[in-house]
């Protein structure tokens, strides 16, 4: 039949991921009706097809998957020859076919040469208006359930320089993996046992205070009185002590006790005693949390799902995580805690209470969606609803859970702000993200002092307010470097990934190649550093659970970039080394209790080793490329008596002849003009490349572990 013209359609050319998910007919715009219907505009995203993309280049644009996955040193001449010409070249048609459209900047252009106006490829190509460097995924759960992950969370990201390394090393263990299109679900056991044994009172305290540690700076719902008084009138969960079934008020209470020495008993360790009470107290709030509460929105049922969700974070149940966020945001909103105007008429007490249990619910819900790339449940807010004025009601064992809290609500305030931009496709020029950035300086004026430096005695015992606030501060610098991390990951990923297509050193012509999106690819990598040295400071304190649960994601996302910076750069840079070691060695502690962690850390693993075979492959590439000039010429070798005599050593070529001497070993110490980090890695032990020592949690503890003061 005829081709039907585009004005005769009755379908929309083009659908995005939600509606094709779902089979549902999309009208193209953005966003579009059925995703504007389910308050999902963040989600709504498309894909340009391989038929436009093609259209770019009179070279074919194969996928990924297309080309050929080892590195052929004739794609470089080919490229150098192709730099002032119309077309691109196959190594960049390759990377420009799989994305989402690659950006514009990446092509030659005139106008952005040297100072002789000749026409060069732009150093560091901006992401083009459209373009989508990752794309959002759908993913099996542990039932074989389809899930969405979106384009910003860093399951995508992996996704995404898996496919790199893949096109530029061929496979690996890192890009061939069986459960790559899974997201790990650990099975949990239900135990419908008695809520549990009699437990001394001194046992509930230190859980419950192990809660208000891990927790800190991202739950605010009890005060130290109030959990206090809890153990008092339920005489720590004794068996022999009842409660009347009509009795709400009591029954809530127990069950945000009972989910406080859950997360306690899943914090302390991980021997099977407080796996099994953890898995008791969890069974317990979460009957009577969906028998008797869920009904009759109250205030004790956000708090409880709440308790809930942050328990399912730590037992690598993120999506389970994300419904009850999803309960507690509705009953929030039925009771009004996202309107500030709503509090007149009530006492100073309960304003304080409602502010509390509203601010952690903003926090974690946007955290976990973040994290996910999802679209948050939270409703919009007015510029007065954010703010609070009740310090002086704060007594002074809350007052650092108090200030910790209230910064990391301040961050994600901007965060939902981002994610806003990000759906509606704003944040894709550097002029945009760097107005960001400047809000979010404006955040880091106000962090008090308080959060920005910690100072401790050696070998005292500290405080449980002094460690509430050291884990509240790691969790406001880690919010803070994640948030800078989604604005700026764009402009990173288009800076390295110039680097990989012209295979050589930055110019020393530094003028000529500054700009503002190198400026934000730097700020983006300095995050990720900073990030890790804040994750390495709090595991080598001992002062961190054993089980943080937003920690280890955000070590993970460090990690892939950190990663990534090291394959992509020509020469090594020991800050990103040692970050990317300290990244891993987070991931390692943590890993001892967390199955979560245990993968990430089993991910970044074999990413160090692909990382670690890229260098030795350009290694082979520069001697064989000054074979012509020396050869290695005497080699020894001294053996024990005992041992049999092997053949003399002698050091690996890519050439014909003799090994040759590396005469370049200098490295590079900056990504395009890297800065300097106000870096202190004496205490982290040699690392070889980034890649052979990791650093070791109970290495040189006695040294003082300062929060970063780069907030």
């Amino acid at each position: 039949r005829c081709k039907v013209k585009p004005q005769d359609r009755q379908r929309s050319a083009k659908a995005c991921l939600p509606c094709k998910a779902s089979k549902i007919r999309c009208d193209a715009a953005s966003p579009c009706g059925p995703c504007l219907k389910r308050e999902r505009t963040s989600a709504c995203v498309y894909l340009d097809s391989s038929r436009k993309r093609q259209k770019t280049s009179s070279v074919p644009t194969p996928s990924l998957e297309d080309t050929s996955p080892q590195y052929d040193p004739r794609l470089l001449e080919l490229n150098h020859a192709h730099d002032t010409g119309p077309n691109l070249s196959s190594a960049d048609a390759a990377d420009h076919g799989s994305m989402q459209g690659a950006p514009p900047a990446d092509r030659p252009q005139a106008g952005r040469g040297t100072a002789t106006g000749s026409t060069t490829r732009s150093a560091t190509p901006e992401p083009g208006k459209t373009s989508r460097q990752t794309q959002s995924r759908l993913l099996l759960s542990s039932k074989g359930e389809k899930l969405y992950v979106g384009e910003n969370a860093s399951l995508s990201f992996l996704q995404f320089v898996r496919r790199i390394l893949k096109k530029y090393m061929g496979p690996s263990a890192f890009t061939e993996t069986r459960f790559k299109e899974n997201m790990l679900e650990i099975e949990m056991q239900r135990d419908e046992s008695p809520a549990m044994v009699d437990m001394s009172r001194g046992d509930t305290n230190a859980l419950v205070q192990l809660y208000r540690e891990a927790s800190s700076g991202i739950l605010d719902l009890f005060t130290v009185a109030e959990a206090h008084a809890f153990l008092h009138r339920h005489n720590a969960l004794s068996p022999s002590n009842m409660i009347d079934d009509n009795d709400k008020r009591t029954k809530a209470e127990h069950a945000s006790l009972s989910m406080m020495l859950a997360i306690g008993h899943q914090c302390r360790g991980p021997n099977p005693f407080d796996a099994q009470n953890a898995t008791r107290h969890f069974t317990c709030a979460q009957k009577w949390a969906f028998e008797d509460f869920l009904c009759d929105p109250t205030l004790d049922l956000v708090r409880v799902f709440l308790l809930m969700a942050y328990y399912m974070l730590g037992a690598c149940h993120r999506n389970a995580a994300f419904m009850y966020l999803g309960i507690a945001t509705k009953a929030a909103c039925a009771l009004g805690l996202h309107r500030k105007d709503q509090h007149r008429g009530l006492t100073t007490q309960e304003c304080l209470v409602r502010w509390r249990t509203w601010k952690s619910l903003l926090i974690l819900d946007t955290i976990v969606s973040s994290i996910l790339g999802r679209p948050g449940g939270l409703p919009s807010r007015r510029p007065d609803d954010s703010t609070y004025e009740g310090d002086e009601d704060i007594g002074d064992l809350d007052r650092p859970r108090w200030l910790a809290s209230r910064a990391v609500f301040g961050v994600c305030s901007h965060i939902i702000e981002l994610e806003q931009q990000l759906g509606n496709g704003v944040i894709s020029d550097a002029a945009t993200a760097e107005s960001f950035l400047q809000r979010l300086r404006t955040w880091n004026d106000s962090v008090p002092s308080e959060l920005r430096h910690f100072a401790a005695v050696k070998d005292v015992t500290l405080g449980p307010a002094e460690r509430e606030q050291f884990i509240g501060s790691v969790h406001v610098a880690c919010s803070y470097y994640f948030t800078i991390i989604l604005v700026t990951r764009p402009f990173l990923i288009s800076h390295l990934l110039s680097q990989i297509r012209r295979r050589r050193p930055p110019s020393l012509d530094k003028p000529n190649q500054t700009s503002a999106v190198s400026d934000l690819a730097q700020a983006c990598l300095d995050s990720a550093v900073y990030m890790a040295k804040t994750g390495y400071m709090g595991i080598s304190s001992a002062i961190l659970s054993n089980n943080m649960c937003l920690l280890k994601a955000w070590m993970f996302a460090a990690g892939l970039l950190l990663g990534f910076a090291m394959f992509a750069q020509t020469e090594p840079v020991p800050e990103v080394d040692t970050a990317f070691a300290n990244s891993i060695a987070v991931l390692e502690r943590l890993a001892q209790v967390s199955p979560q962690a245990r993968h990430y850390y089993d991910i970044l693993s074999t990413f160090s080793d692909a990382i670690h075979s890229r260098r030795e492959q350009l290694g082979r590439e520069k001697r064989q490329k000054s074979s012509q000039y020396v050869s290695q010429i005497f080699t020894a070798d001294f053996q024990d008596p005992d041992s049999t005599l092997q053949a003399p050593y002698t050091t690996p070529s890519s050439g014909d002849g003799p090994a040759n001497i590396d005469a370049n070993s200098g490295g590079a110490t900056d990504l395009d003009g890297m800065v300097g980090f106000d870096f202190d890695a004496s205490s982290l032990g040699t690392v070889h490349d980034g890649l052979g020592n990791f650093p070791s949690h109970s290495e040189d503890l006695g040294n003082d572990f300062l929060l970063s003061d780069n907030l």
